[in-house]
């Protein structure tokens, strides 16, 4: 096992990420039948100065003879993705070891994305965060619309009143632009918007 650690920490590639990335590394996890699995590291914020908002995504893979491990990281959230069990456990224990993590075992719950797995592949869903979304606005008891913007409604600058708290729409628009991960359909509703 020490030979894959050493492996890990000298050939490991480090590269910056988006969501999409995790779509395809779960999708990639999914088709070739790797383990997938959460870790949460505590205290995260704790291990450093943390003089703004900064929150990056980082990919760290290994990929060596029949040996491939992933490592997703934002912030404190992890996903460990792997086709080798004892490579994975060997590096949550260098992870805990380090950081001390939180083994969250298989994924199910992953930056406010619902995943279920099952035979024929895995979902993902923000259910609860849109769920969330709405009691924020203050818009959970409205009725729902099948077009929730009008396509030739044109929007511009000068109609309608200034908002009182602009701070609220800008947050609700952010988290209207997060749910069009999983729900596509609002992406041009978003767009009109912004």
């Amino acid at each position: 096992m020490q030979k894959e650690l050493k492996a890990l920490e000298s050939n490991a590639t480090w590269e910056l990420t988006t969501l999409p990335a995790v779509r395809a590394l779960l999708a990639a996890a999914i088709h070739k039948n790797w383990f997938i699995e959460k870790l949460d590291i505590n205290n995260a914020f704790l291990y450093g100065d943390l003089h703004e908002e900064v929150y990056i995504y980082f990919l760290i893979y290994l990929h060596q003879s029949t040996q491939f491990m992933a490592l997703l990281i934002y912030v404190d959230d992890i996903l460990l993705t792997g086709n080798d069990k004892s490579l994975l456990q060997a590096i949550k224990q260098q992870l805990d070891q380090q950081f001390s993590i939180k083994d969250l075992g298989s994924l199910h719950y992953y930056l406010s994305m619902e995943i279920f797995q099952n035979s024929k592949g895995l979902v993902m869903s923000q259910r609860k965060y849109a769920l969330d979304l709405l009691q924020c606005a203050d818009v959970l008891n409205h009725k729902p619309s099948t077009i929730p913007l009008d396509p030739l409604k044109n929007l511009n600058l000068t109609d309608g009143d200034p908002l009182p708290d602009p701070s609220l729409y800008r947050k609700l628009f952010s988290k209207l632009i997060y749910l069009t991960i999983t729900i596509p359909d609002l992406s041009f509703a978003t767009q009109a918007l912004s």
